[in-house]
């Protein structure tokens, strides 16, 4: 027992080193195997032209399931035309848009082959929850924004539009159960969309 005592000592330099790399190689598979934290944030948005609301965003050319992919990242689906579902940072408005083979600037807006930009008799205008800014093609979207992109006569008072974006994006961010729970639809994975309650703080 004493000569057993005696090499632990006599060892203990090389024996601490050897239980440091068994601890760092253990924790290295432990973080290489961790799922990443999946990002998905919604918004709740509408266009409206000229007083009519583009209601055939809920068409399903517009929509993405698993078996058809418009963008990877940011989509709809479940024939919802009102809110964006959103699985990476960093994508804005312009990207969004030419998912969908439509274009969008500071100016124009352009929709099956129209054109509805700013001139003498008309404005396109941008609201970001009830607040209009100048510009949107590069607003990254934070999760229950509510966007408005309205295009209509100078005189017209767009603020009457404010109330036509829904508030949905609560329900598929489970924020708001009492509401209903987020869609089953598949994503773009072939997955279902659907928000890990358990993560949400």
């Amino acid at each position: 027992m004493k000569k057993v005592k005696n090499h632990i000592y006599e060892h203990k330099k090389s024996y601490f080193w050897i239980f440091l790399a068994i601890f760092m190689v253990i924790l290295f598979f432990l973080i290489m195997n961790q799922e990443p934290e999946e990002y998905h944030v919604h918004t709740d948005f509408k266009v409206i032209i000229n007083g009519e609301d583009l209601t055939n965003f809920s068409n399903n050319k517009y929509q993405s399931t698993g078996f058809n992919t418009l963008h990877p990242d940011v989509h709809l689906h479940d024939n919802n035309g009102n809110v964006i579902h959103h699985h990476a940072e960093n994508i804005n408005f312009s990207t969004f848009f030419n998912s969908l083979n439509m274009t969008l600037t500071d100016t124009c807006f352009l929709y099956n082959s129209s054109r509805y930009c700013t001139n003498e008799t008309h404005k396109l205008e941008f609201y970001i929850n009830d607040q209009q800014v100048q510009s949107l093609k590069s607003y990254v979207v934070e999760d229950l924004d509510r966007v408005l992109i309205v295009y209509d006569t100078i005189q017209t008072d767009t603020t009457k539009y404010l109330s036509l974006v829904t508030d949905e994006s609560c329900i598929q961010s489970a924020l708001c159960p009492e509401r209903g729970e987020p869609s089953e639809g598949s994503c773009i994975t072939g997955e279902t969309c659907l928000v890990d309650i358990s993560q949400i703080k």
